[in-house]
């Protein structure tokens, strides 16, 4: 191994953890483009009100963590697909509940997939995590509905 890829392995950012199997949730504002261009401050607000008063405590409060959050959206694992369904349904429910006049109102797709996972303290890495976050990014939903057999 070369010095440089020595170096690069102690940085905590690339140390891992062993491979586990989890259930990853990825979330996306439906509508951001147009939100942003229609109010950016306001959108920008509102997001982050909902990213660290709903998202985060609600996948803490799950035993998970959001590893990362990047423009829109959001990444996070959870130890079962019950967990991150029961977040996801709680997100959905309280991005509804509140919602205020004074800000754009903000709906979330969420896609939820279970596999094997890399994690280390700021990604998450494996065939489950790049499937899913292909398939939200190509996904073109109007609306961002949970069915309720889900």
């Amino acid at each position: 191994m070369s010095n440089a890829a020595v170096e690069i392995a102690k940085l905590p950012s690339f140390r891992r953890a062993p491979p586990r199997r989890a259930a990853v949730a990825f979330a996306d504002i439906v509508g951001y483009t147009i939100l942003m261009s229609v109010d950016p401050e306001r959108t920008h607000a509102r997001w982050m009100e909902l990213l660290h008063g709903v998202l985060r405590p609600l996948a803490r409060a799950r035993g998970s963590r959001i590893v990362k959050s990047t423009g829109d959206g959001m990444l996070a694992d959870f130890e079962s697909v019950a967990d991150a369904m029961t977040w996801a349904r709680t997100v959905h429910a309280q991005a509804a509940a509140t919602d205020r006049p004074d800000l754009p109102p903000i709906a979330f797709r969420i896609a939820i997939a279970f596999g094997e996972i890399d994690a280390t303290d700021d990604d998450l890495y494996g065939p489950c995590v790049d499937r899913k976050s292909t398939r939200l990014n190509s996904s073109h939903v109007s609306e961002s509905r949970m069915p309720s057999s889900a």
